[in-house]
């Protein structure tokens, strides 16, 4: 199974990408940014004949047109899958007190655009949506007391999705480590509190 991966340098991307050895890597490190146009070309031609694109780098726009690219050449393809590596923060935005940032909505956006392209009858690629909470990544360096899964922990359950039989889809996969109070996100709020 020959793998290509975005963002596989850092974080869970690297986490994925050290259980694939030969897996085919594109980072800014690298010289791929994805929020370049001739970057994100030279991906797309690069990944073409691969099995599996997981679509790991995160870029405002950049995620979501990579995603619907590849959709457009591997959709009557029964033999590929892409993967989204998106965010539980793409279902936060109904949340109070939520604080909406370019991050969430671009998730949501990533989300959205998935889901639509999922319920397609006509199409013949796997497809998978990875939903995870917080991940212990420098991305969270100033968020000491929140519950967090760890790289290796989310790049496993990437990889158990991806691992399924050709005719199982995982479709959405969701998860998150919870807190000691049964809460997604600790110390409790003044206002989460008086919910309880």
């Amino acid at each position: 199974m020959k793998i290509a991966i975005t963002g596989h340098t850092r974080g869970l991307g690297k986490a994925i990408y050290d259980l694939y050895p030969g897996a085919v890597g594109f980072s800014k490190s690298t010289g791929y940014n994805i929020g370049n146009e001739a970057d994100a070309i030279s991906i797309i031609s690069q990944s073409i004949d691969c099995d599996v694109f997981i679509n790991n780098a995160f870029h405002e726009t950049a995620q979501q047109h990579l995603f619907e690219h590849m959709f457009k050449q591997w959709r009557y393809d029964n033999t590929k899958t892409i993967v989204n590596i998106s965010s539980r923060a793409g279902y936060n935005l109904d949340w109070p007190g939520w604080v909406v940032s370019k991050y969430s909505n671009s998730k949501e956006n990533l989300n959205k655009k998935f889901r639509e392209y999922l319920l397609l009858t006509s199409r013949k690629c796997r497809m998978i949506s990875f939903n995870p909470g917080y991940i212990d990544t420098d991305m969270i360096a100033d968020k000491p007391d929140v519950p967090r899964l760890t790289t290796q922990q989310a790049a496993e359950m990437v990889a158990w999705c991806i691992n399924q039989p050709s005719r199982i889809e995982i479709g959405e996969l969701s998860v998150w480590m919870l807190g000691p109070k049964w809460s997604y996100i600790v110390p409790l709020s003044t206002q989460e509190q008086g919910m309880k």
